[in-house]
């Protein structure tokens, strides 16, 4: 073993992200010298050995402490409490913005945990040729006809309460329970037939617990007729 390496061992206690285990081998070996010292017969320190002693258990104290705050302390969930379903996707030509896409996502969110807000919404869609773009949640798009080209009946009673970027940041989800709803993102700079049948669309917002959550969905067509002003 290296110098170096010995360097490196010791600098990672320096960091509060420092590895559990790396911290208990410290402490043990750290109590095990001091030990030593103590039950060692006939050795006199001098004043340096005694504060070199004192210096080991001062670390040792240091990397307890550290230990049982890394024990109490567990690091954040990789993912928040809220699952997210699409229950209908809805992509077309926008005559607001013939040279962008309307996409429309319907869905249901169920919270497993804490009550939590969800804001933040994005759209990443992927294309074939791996190019890939991000759009923010419209606001509140209250002069859009969510009306299709195939049927007179609405995509689903599409309103300022049950839009879920303005509804979910004044109303959060308490625990254990659902919304449905949905969410408008205009992709700009991408007309309606870029929009092929494979693409990918994800889903993406953050809970009160900056937890990222998303879902993905497969475009599968058709392109719909979606109204403007």
């Amino acid at each position: 073993m290296q110098w170096s390496d010995v360097v490196a061992w010791f600098s990672k206690f320096l960091d509060p992200q420092a590895l559990v285990q790396d911290r208990v081998h410290a402490f043990i070996f750290v109590v095990v010298i001091g030990g030593l010292w103590r039950w060692f017969k006939g050795w006199k320190p001098g004043k340096r050995q005694v504060f070199a002693m004192v210096g080991l258990y001062i670390i040792a104290a240091f990397l307890l402490v550290s230990l049982l705050a890394g024990v109490a302390s567990p690091q954040k969930e990789a993912k928040g409490g809220v699952r997210v379903y699409v229950k209908r996707a809805v992509v077309g030509k926008y005559q607001g913005d013939l040279n962008s896409t309307l996409a429309i996502f319907v869905l249901r969110l169920a919270n497993a945990g804490p009550a939590t807000v969800a804001w933040n919404w994005k759209l990443i869609t992927t294309f074939h040729s791996g190019d890939w773009t991000e759009s923010n949640a419209e606001p509140y798009p209250s002069k859009l006809d969510m009306r299709g080209n195939k049927s007179e009946k609405p995509i689903m009673e599409l309103t300022e309460e049950n839009y879920l970027p303005s509804a979910l940041f004044r109303n959060p989800m308490d625990a254990g329970s659902g919304r449905e709803g949905w969410v408008a993102f205009l992709i700009k700079g991408y007309a309606s037939d870029s929009i092929q049948v494979g693409v990918k669309f994800r889903v993406e917002f953050e809970d009160a617990h900056e937890h990222k959550i998303s879902v993905d969905h497969l475009w599968t067509g058709p392109i719909e007729q979606l109204g403007g002003e």
